[in-house]
């Protein structure tokens, strides 16, 4: 909530005579939103409360400083850009994996997470990748190849 005085003799309060006419609760509301919105740019909720006082009035005034609660949208849309790369390779998942962090003293936090893919070759593995949700928002992916290890 913001406050705000303007008072009679306020330069926005109309043009100069001899015997200025009186300035109104709405003009008084309407000078101080003018201004809180020029002064800060936000979005102005509404006024609050408009009071007279000595030399003007006392103008409350709500506005939004942030948006606390996400939109439905701003939840949504990351979730439908992995169900749409899903629904597009899900042929070739074998697991889709999970994020990792480190956990030895050290260890650096390089890799954030894996998933476990079936290609024919690394061109065909690396089409499955395009469009990948992470590399769609500036993230980079390493693809690595399983290698088979006989046993002794």
């Amino acid at each position: 909530m913001a406050r705000d005085t303007v008072s009679d003799d306020s330069e926005d309060a109309g043009p100069a005579s001899d015997e200025q006419p009186a300035l109104t609760a709405e003009r008084a509301a309407a000078v101080a939103v003018e201004r809180l919105v020029r002064l800060t740019s936000k979005d102005v909720q509404g006024v609050t409360s408009v009071e007279p006082i000595e030399d003007g009035w006392l103008v409350e005034i709500e506005t939004l400083e942030d948006r606390r609660i996400p939109s439905s949208a701003d939840i949504l849309a990351p979730m439908q850009a992995w169900m749409d790369w899903v629904g597009r390779v899900g042929h070739a998942i074998v697991d889709l994996g999970s994020p990792l962090v480190p956990a030895s003293p050290g260890a650096e936090p390089g890799i954030g997470g894996f998933s476990i893919m079936q290609a024919d070759n690394a061109e065909a593995l690396h089409e499955l990748m395009r469009g990948h949700p992470h590399t769609e928002q500036g993230g980079t992916i390493e693809c690595f190849e399983y290698l088979t290890v006989n046993k002794l």
